[in-house]
C-alpha cells in the first residue's frame, strides 16, 4: 500500500509538471493570437469601421471567430453570429454557410448539442437546396456527431448512416471513412465490438486508398480503442503505436502528447505503474521540447 501511495503521488506530480509545461507553451502561442485579436477588434470597433463594406465586416468577424476557436468558444460563437447576420443581409449562401459551420463547431465544443444540431440542420437545408450532396452529407454527419455527444445513440447512428449513403453514392472516400468511424463509435458504445472493429478496418482501407495519413492515424487510434475495450491491451498498444508513428511523421505534436498520455492512463488503470510512468515521462519530454522551441 505504501508503494502504491508513493507511485500515485509521483504520477500526480508528473501530471502537475506536464500541465505547467503545457500551459507555458499555450501561453506563448496566445500572445501572438491575442495581439492579432486586439488589432482586429480595434479596427472593427473604431468609428472608421462604419465605412467598411458588409463583406469587409464579415471578413473581420469571421477571422476573429477563427482566432477565438481555442481561446473562447463563446466569443467564437459571438463573432460567427455577427458574420451570419451580415451574410444573411447580403443573401450570400456561401458566406452564410461559412458562418454556420463555425457556429456548429463552437456550440459542439461547448456541449450545446441542440444549438449545434440547429445550425447543422440549417446547413443541410442550404446544401440540399443547392444540390451540394457532399456538403449535405457533411451536415448530416455533424448532426449525428452532436446526437452522439448528447448520448442519443440511435439518432446518431441514423444520421451517420444517412451521410454514409450519400458519401458512398458519390465515392467520396474521406466521408465514407469518417461515417464508418462514427457508426463504429456507436457500436463500440453498445458493446458490438466485432462490428465496430469491422467498420474501423473498412474505414482504414478507404483512407489508405487515398493516402490520407492523418485519417489513417485516426483510424489506427480508433481500432486501438476497440481492442482496449476488448481488454487486449497489447493489441491496442500496437495500433496506438502505429498512430503515434504517423503523428510524429506529420509533426502533430499535441496529438502525439494526447495519445502518449492516453497510453499512460491505460497502464495506470491496469496497475502497471512503471509502464505508465514511462509514458508520462515521454509526454512530459515532448511538451518540454515544444516549449523550448517556442
Amino acid at each position: 500500500m505504501k508503494g502504491f501511495n508513493i507511485r500515485t503521488l509521483f504520477l500526480f506530480t508528473m501530471a502537475l509538471l506536464f500541465g505547467f509545461i503545457l500551459r507555458a507553451n499555450i501561453g506563448n502561442d496566445n500572445l501572438a493570437i491575442s495581439s492579432k485579436i486586439d488589432s482586429l477588434e480595434s479596427i472593427l470597433y473604431n468609428s472608421l469601421s462604419y465605412n467598411f463594406t458588409p463583406n469587409q465586416k464579415i471578413d473581420i468577424c469571421t477571422e476573429l471567430a477563427l482566432l477565438y476557436k481555442d481561446k473562447s468558444y463563446d466569443k467564437q460563437a459571438e463573432y460567427a453570429a455577427r458574420a451570419l447576420i451580415l451574410a444573411e443581409e447580403l443573401s450570400n449562401n456561401e458566406l452564410i454557410s461559412k458562418a454556420l459551420n463555425i457556429l456548429v463547431e463552437a456550440y459542439y465544443k461547448m456541449d450545446n448539442y441542440n444549438k449545434a444540431i440547429e445550425y447543422s440542420t440549417r446547413l443541410y437545408n442550404i446544401y440540399n437546396t443547392s444540390n451540394d450532396e457532399i456538403g449535405a452529407a457533411q451536415a448530416l454527419y455533424s448532426i449525428g456527431r452532436s446526437y452522439y455527444g448528447a448520448s442519443k445513440y440511435i439518432e446518431a447512428k441514423d444520421y451517420y448512416e444517412r451521410a454514409h449513403d450519400i458519401f458512398k453514392k458519390n465515392q467520396y472516400f474521406e466521408g465514407i471513412a469518417l461515417t464508418l468511424r462514427g457508426i463504429a463509435s456507436v457500436q463500440l458504445h453498445w458493446g458490438e465490438y466485432n462490428e465496430a472493429l469491422s467498420n474501423n478496418e473498412e474505414a482504414l482501407k478507404f483512407l489508405e486508398e487515398i493516402g490520407d495519413e492523418e485519417g489513417i492515424a485516426a483510424s489506427f487510434n480508433s481500432i486501438g480503442m476497440v481492442h482496449q475495450e476488448f481488454g487486449n491491451i497489447e493489441r491496442a498498444h500496437e495500433y496506438f503505436q502505429k498512430s503515434l508513428e504517423i503523428y510524429k511523421k506529420l509533426g502533430m505534436t499535441w496529438d502525439i502528447v494526447n495519445l502518449t498520455l492516453h497510453i499512460g492512463d491505460i497502464y495506470l488503470h491496469k496497475g502497471l505503474y512503471d509502464k505508465a510512468l514511462d509514458w508520462y515521462f515521454d509526454a512530459e519530454s515532448i511538451g518540454k521540447h515544444v516549449n523550448n522551441k517556442n
